[in-house]
């Protein structure tokens, strides 16, 4: 799922608005014919974990395959979302694993997990992110379907996390959600910020600690919670700091570990 960038500034989200290239499935789980045309189209015919998952959904949904759309993909941002308006599914390229994680959480979409999209402080929609993946993973080992995103590493610059602020904060927001990532903290890096990090690290693992698709009532619950708790308690009041610019910074990197 899409999020807000928590104040981060990427400049991916404006090209999901973008409709060059419009290939629209209307896939009901309960109708082979349309399954087998869908996994064709990808050039996927007997791909049985893509099967599994397709197998969650209780109803049809309708999924935008948009592969040639002119937007380039930051490894850090799914290469899915979600339109709102006609609660269709949105995705850009068509890797079996963006595939899976894409209508695996269009199942979780439908049954009503709260997405935070809309919320005032894009924060919010990112601790919400990943809280989804945490479900997300769950639901693909209980499958059994292996993970196969590759693992990645962030270095990030000293001088973006010097001091604990709002801006600062939304990005730890972000980079805890990261289910795949290592983030690794210069010397110069204030201790309130390495700390912010992993106690939103484990609000996030403890909001989808061992929810499924039919959870939905708790893991909404859950993140209410955690969404309060973290506003009043962690959240820092005032203040500013250029860690929205560190994507552009030369000292930023995202380093491609390989698959788990």
């Amino acid at each position: 799922m899409t999020g807000g960038g928590s104040g981060l500034k990427l400049e991916l989200t404006s090209g999901y608005r973008e409709e060059t290239s419009l290939n629209t499935f209307l896939i009901d789980p309960k109708s082979r014919g349309t399954i087998t045309s869908f996994l064709s189209a990808v050039g996927l015919p007997d791909h049985e974990h893509l099967k599994q998952v397709i197998a969650l959904h209780d109803r049809p949904f309708t999924l935008l395959l948009q592969p040639d759309t002119p937007i380039e993909l930051w490894p850090l941002v799914d290469a899915f979302t979600f339109d709102l308006e006609r609660d269709w599914l949105m995705v850009y390229k068509t890797d079996p694993e963006v595939l899976i994680d894409a209508i695996i959480e269009m199942a979780m979409f439908l049954r009503g997990f709260n997405t935070a999209i809309g919320a005032e402080s894009p924060w919010r929609v990112d601790l919400a992110i990943g809280a989804w993946r945490v479900v997300r993973q769950n639901i693909k080992r209980s499958l059994m379907i292996p993970d196969s995103v590759p693992q990645f590493a962030v270095e990030l610059p000293g001088h973006t996390v010097t001091q604990l602020d709002q801006v600062t904060f939304a990005g730890m927001v972000f980079l805890a959600g990261q289910v795949h990532t290592q983030v690794h903290f210069p010397p110069e890096a204030a201790r309130s910020v390495v700390e912010a990090y992993h106690r939103l690290r484990r609000i996030i693992l403890t909001v989808g600690l061992g929810l499924g698709l039919d959870d939905v009532r708790t893991f909404n619950q859950r993140l209410v919670r955690a969404l309060l708790h973290t506003e009043t308690v962690l959240l820092p009041k005032t203040g500013g700091s250029p860690f929205d610019d560190f994507i552009q910074s030369s000292d930023f990197k995202v380093d491609d570990l390989g698959e788990e």
